[in-house]
């Protein structure tokens, strides 16, 4: 049986502005008031807020994570740059960084389109694929 993790001090509080939304909205639907109307618009202000922290939270925790992965991956590559114990040249390698640092600006592009204000936004149809050598 899986244990379930304990929540975090920002999903208990969006947890919380969830129902005090759901709350607020059930008061106006019960009674129509301007001071019914301003709680959901208050509620909804107040989720938005949690939300922001909660996603932050979830970035730094998740973020931190695949960045490590990325970082030991390419520490565990720096192992085969040896050639007493591998054999490969020049074209080899232009080839295999050519391919990561590809990957990279894609990657940043995302990242910074997220960030720019007003820039369209487009999902990338890329597929997740291995990198491998061109047979030559």
């Amino acid at each position: 049986m899986k244990e379930k993790k304990a929540k975090s001090k920002a999903q208990i509080a969006t947890e919380a502005a969830r129902d005090a939304l759901r709350h607020a909205k059930v008061k106006l639907a019960a009674k129509e008031t301007e001071e019914n109307k301003k709680a959901v618009v208050h509620a909804k202000a107040k989720l938005a807020d949690v939300l922001a922290v909660e996603n932050r939270e979830r970035f730094l925790n998740l973020g931190g994570l695949r960045f490590g992965k990325v970082i030991t991956a390419l520490e565990v590559l720096s192992n085969v740059a040896n050639r007493k114990g591998y054999k490969f040249d020049k074209d080899d390698i232009d080839e295999a960084f050519g391919a990561v640092n590809e990957k990279v600006k894609v990657v940043r592009a995302l990242f910074d389109a997220e960030l720019a204000p007003s820039a369209a936004k487009t999902e990338s149809g890329e597929k997740k694929s291995a990198f491998s050598f061109s047979k030559k």
